[in-house]
């Protein structure tokens, strides 16, 4: 351009760039998978075609966030509300490898007079989404939008609106606000949300992290214009369970930037009728009517988005868009499912009725919908030996990708409604088995080849999976009871505590269902013991072997180590001389106990065939020099406070247990070992919360802490540690800090610098110290200054260039080299206030008035080292 003027060719510039801008209302990115690292991407905008001299856009250009770029040529163009055009480009683009990618796409302009930010005709429209190439999730698709970005609302009216995410895949969908952005990672200037903004006032503004529902309670406008337009961003983030690695992972998020614009309007949205979240089982008929009522009497017309409508057969969905009916409308919604859309999360349908007011106005109404998987059918079981078999019918969903099958000791009641899936938490199931086949029709349950105990009811349910973590409704309970053809133990009860005079009393049941055709007597019971429940060896025969009739038993383990080793023992029986078989294996309980800071800790683990349902603490009274029962316990811990230091406890511990399937004396009655805990102080106290308020011009830094209101009773001192640099070695700068209500401590003196890194630790009165608070780090504020003008004329004032006051503080290394206009050097100085007089540093001769050039070369001193700097200018000497 030919400017023969500056001041012009800046003007045409100017009119030029807004002659041509784009005026980008909204807008976001979505992306589909086409292979390993191949995708495919939609850019959605909507712009201003309000003005004709609007630049259009035929082709966009997209960031791939790996160093390349591409552009794509617009395939769909379309105007959805007056003045308001959609504009659609596809992307396909190969990756370099496996990472995450920042995809953006940005745009020069956004439309003009946005009110929550500032200059928005002159701030670039960004947009992005995040894809992550990773082989642990598999293959994914971002979510879609189906709720268009452009909105309208009135004044002093309630607003929502909802993007209707849809994500094809099942993922975990979540809502947050950002800020609209300008770049990669710049947002735009001045924004605010509108309940912050200075001006507006609202009762409310947020979005719901799980349904993204937006609600705008009464918005208002300033400066009583007649319309206002707001622009917010909404990021949809994307989580997906990863089995391999135990944990929900983020996958990728997309990002909406939307316009909202308020007007002011007597008009009232219409409303709807509340529907609630519900659930449906695969293959069964939904059906629902939805209505809405216009408060003005306004003619409504309703739509409806959502991921039911993207399923194609066998599901049939079926809702009349675009129904219109004055004052009140009523549609009916159809959907009959299939096990095509089982999945774990739900599926979103948004209504929407909008009336035929000035200006237009919505309704939303947000539908949760969750299909499931029907429960396997017919589970059936049958008791061989000392295992279970189980067999049932092929879970009817092909989508499925095997079974849980899940066991408890004794029955559990349950029928579970359309919404419960899974197996019931309260049950008391424990996992036993996944299996990894949707084709497995059977299951063989030996305990892990241990085999199953007689004397339980033994009971079962199965709950079949899907691959993105969905599960069915849990089928019918069966049970077996194990015959009892072997003996089965009662009793491992520590009758006496001792290193080398111990007891442990073991009593068992006979085996009332023994074949005694097949296995004639004379039968014998032999009792074998272990120490580590894999070795087990048999006790002397003359004490433990019992000829003759079957009856119920007892034998009295002596001279063992009971306090500091647990035992393990079980029962043969033999016919004749002949091994029939031998009960399940059962151990004394072994209780631990940790001494604590005024508590001792008590845990305590068995090996047991029975079911114990409730535990008994006792603790030695010395008082009346008996043990008594202090409390009663369903877990197997249990905290023992308000104790005194330094005093000695003795506890142990009785369980209370039953076999489910009945015919055993009940309840099974067994002891620990005794213990002993002396309480004892080891533990560190809380650890601060650590403050620092810095004062360059005071040369100190305040420190304050807060500490948590359970420990202060506690703290006696405190003490403060200082590094002078980041990543140096922290030194004890000052203790035995006394507690108060406001602890604080003042670092005074700091002239040559202020920066620093600090923590704080509490002591408590057995002398622990505390983890260390927060690391709070400072900085200095170095501020070189000079005058732009001296006068050395002698006559005392401003005679010398120098350094104005107190800026020099915080720096050091200096060194100063000032030229005349020519480029000689005139004067050099490592004096950190220069005072230079204005003669030749060499000649020593005055040198003429005119304008000088310096260059200080100094070391800022910053809490991450001394850094380098340059301050250069220009001085006028003046004679």
């Amino acid at each position: 351009m030919n400017c023969k003027k500056v001041w012009l060719c800046l003007i045409l510039l100017f009119v030029s760039k807004f002659t041509f801008a784009t005026h980008n209302r909204a807008g976001e990115l979505s992306y589909t998978q086409i292979s390993a690292l191949q995708y495919e991407f939609i850019l959605t905008t909507f712009t201003d075609i309000s003005d004709p001299n609007n630049a259009d856009r035929p082709a966009a250009e997209l960031n791939f966030g790996d160093g390349t770029t591409s552009t794509a040529a617009r395939y769909e163009k379309i105007t959805v509300v007056t003045n308001i055009q959609r504009n659609r480009y596809r992307f396909v683009h190969t990756f370099p490898g496996y990472a995450t990618y920042t995809i953006s796409y940005q745009d020069p302009n956004r439309n003009n007079n946005v009110s929550n930010m500032v200059n928005s005709l002159q701030t670039a429209f960004y947009v992005e989404c995040e894809l992550v190439i990773n082989p642990f999730i598999g293959f994914n698709n971002s979510p879609v939008l189906l709720y268009e970005p452009i909105d309208f609302g009135a004044e002093n009216k309630l607003f929502v609106h909802n993007p209707n995410a849809y994500d094809a895949d099942g993922d975990s969908l979540s809502f947050k606000l950002i800020p609209c952005k300008q770049d990669v990672g710049v947002e735009v200037f001045g924004f605010q949300l509108p309940n912050l903004q200075n001006g507006f006032t609202s009762n409310s503004f947020g979005i719901d992290p799980v349904t993204g529902q937006l609600v705008w309670d009464t918005p208002q406008i300033i400066d009583n214009q007649a319309s206002a337009l707001f622009n917010f961003a909404i990021m949809v983030e994307e989580w997906r369970y990863v089995s391999s690695l135990k944990k929900f992972l983020r996958i990728g998020y997309i990002v909406r930037d939307m316009q909202i614009e308020i007007v002011q309007s007597l008009n009232r949205p219409p409303v709807f009728d509340a529907l609630h979240d519900t659930c449906i089982i695969a293959g069964e008929y939904l059906s629902k009517n939805i209505r809405a009522v216009d408060p003005d009497n306004n003619s409504i017309m309703l739509t409806a988005t959502g991921g039911p409508f993207k399923l194609g057969p066998p599901d049939t969905v079926r809702f009349n868009q675009y129904t219109s009916a004055n004052a009140v409308i009523s549609q009916p919604f159809y959907w009959k499912t299939s096990c095509n859309s089982v999945r774990k999360q739900p599926y979103q349908i948004l209504f929407k009725a909008i009336d035929n007011g000035i200006p237009k106005l919505v309704d939303l109404e947000s539908w949760m919908i969750t299909v499931v998987a029907p429960a396997p059918k017919n589970l059936t079981s049958q008791a061989i030996g000392s295992s279970v078999i189980l067999n049932w019918e092929k879970q009817s969903c092909d989508k499925g990708n095997g079974y849980l099958i899940y066991r408890k000791s004794g029955t559990f009641p349950y029928t579970p409604n359309a919404c419960e899936t899974g197996i019931p938490a309260q049950g008391g199931y424990e996992l036993i088995k996944k299996i990894t086949n949707n084709n497995t029709q059977t299951f063989t349950d030996n305990n892990n080849g241990q085999g199953l105990s007689a004397g339980n009811n033994y009971c079962y349910r199965i709950v079949a999976t899907f691959p993105d973590g969905a599960e069915s409704i849990v089928s019918n309970e069966t049970c077996e009871i194990l015959t009892r053809d072997v003996p089965a133990i009662i009793n491992v009860d520590i009758s006496q505590t001792g290193v080398n005079d111990g007891k442990d009393t073991i009593k068992w049941a006979k085996p009332n269902q023994l074949d005694t055709i097949q296995h004639p007597g004379p039968y014998q019971y032999v009792l074998l013991k272990s120490i580590d429940n894999k070795n087990y060896n048999r006790i002397d025969s003359s004490t433990a072997l019992y000829l003759g009739n079957l009856n119920d038993s007892v034998f009295v383990d002596t001279n063992i180590n009971t306090l500091n080793i647990q035992q393990w023992y079980k029962v043969a029986i033999y016919a004749n001389n002949e091994l029939v078989g031998t009960s399940k294996n059962a151990s004394s309980i072994f209780l631990s106990a940790t001494p604590k800071d005024n508590r001792v800790e008590l845990s305590f683990q068995y090996d047991v065939p029975w079911t114990n349902t409730k535990y008994i603490i006792y603790r030695y009274n010395s008082l009346l020099s008996k043990f008594e029962a202090i409390d009663t316990t369903v877990e197997k811990y249990y905290i023992d406070d308000s104790l005194a230091n330094g005093t000695n406890y003795q506890y142990f511990v009785g369980s209370i247990g039953r076999y489910t399937a009945g015919g055993f004396p009940e309840p099974l009655y067994n002891r620990s070992q005794i213990v002993s805990a002396r309480p004892i102080d080891t533990e560190k106290p809380c650890p601060p919360i650590l403050t620092v308020i810095p004062s360059c011009s005071g040369y100190q830094n305040e420190l304050s802490w807060k500490i948590a209101d359970s420990c202060l009773s506690d703290i006696v001192s405190y003490k403060v540690y200082k590094a002078f640099f980041e990543g140096e070695e922290f030194n004890l700068l000052a203790d035995q800090i006394k507690p108060n209500s406001n602890t604080t401590f003042s670092d005074l003196n700091l002239k040559s610098s202020i920066a620093g890194c600090y923590f704080v630790t509490a002591i408590d009165s057995a002398n622990n110290e505390s983890e260390r608070s927060n690391v709070v780090c400072v900085d200095n504020c170095p501020n070189i200054a000079v005058p732009n003008a001296f006068t050395p004329n002698d006559d005392q004032i401003n005679d010398l260039f120098t350094t104005l006051k107190d800026t020099t503080d915080f720096v050091s290394k200096f060194d100063t080299k000032i030229y005349d206009r020519w480029g000689t050097l005139v004067y050099e100085t490592k004096d950190p206030e220069i005072n230079w007089d204005g003669k030749d540093q060499k000649t020593g001769k005055e040198l003429p008035a005119g304008v000088y050039f310096y260059s200080i070369y100094f070391s800022e001193i910053r809490v991450i080292g001394y850094q380098p700097k340059i301050y250069s200018g220009f001085v006028h000497l003046i004679r």
